[in-house]
């Protein structure tokens, strides 16, 4: 074996490891991410209330939520790019074209090119992983409508992963060989 092929190889099980430790972390922080919402926020008035309070319990319950979020978005996000990584060392094209002319396909776009996640799913998953961005700015200066709309988002968020990270996992696990 050559110096090139013992470190692709070493390369390649260092992101195998990578891809199931973060794996785990997505699906412990959805476990999580699941329960805070079912514990805190059993409709969206609960929520609104937190997000529009200025009491340190309130913030805290949220900032947990936004934490949760945060760790499962950063880790779908790792795992996409050392999955694009392996399939960067084996010399495969990009997976899909540009939604937008002169601009590189995003991720969930490369993803639904991959055959990794339905078409369908491109969209919302682009929509509520933006919210992420919402979620980390002053809660109580945002008001009531961006709660409502943040619990809304967060709830479609818990309930559409666990139709996606299969397919991303499987998709991941192949490209990683």
């Amino acid at each position: 074996m050559t110096r090139k092929a013992d470190s692709q190889d070493a390369e390649r099980s260092v992101r195998r490891k990578r891809l199931s430790q973060r794996l785990t972390l997505v699906e412990s922080n959805y476990d999580d991410l699941e329960e805070s919402l079912r514990r805190h926020y059993p409709d969206e008035d609960s929520f609104v209330a937190d997000w529009t309070s200025t009491e340190f319990e309130a913030q805290e319950r949220i900032a947990a939520l936004e934490r949760f979020y945060e760790r499962i978005v950063n880790a779908l996000n790792q795992i996409v790019d050392d999955a694009e990584g392996a399939l960067g060392e084996d010399g495969e094209p990009p997976a899909a074209p540009s939604a937008k002319p002169g601009r590189p396909p995003g991720r969930w776009q490369r993803l639904a090119g991959y055959g990794a996640l339905p078409a369908k799913h491109v969209d919302p998953m682009r929509r509520l992983i933006g919210k992420r961005n919402i979620f980390q700015k002053e809660y109580d200066t945002l008001g009531a409508e961006a709660g409502a709309d943040i619990f809304g988002e967060a709830k479609e968020f818990a309930r559409l992963l666990p139709r996606v990270v299969p397919s991303i996992r499987e998709w991941a696990d192949a490209a990683i060989k």
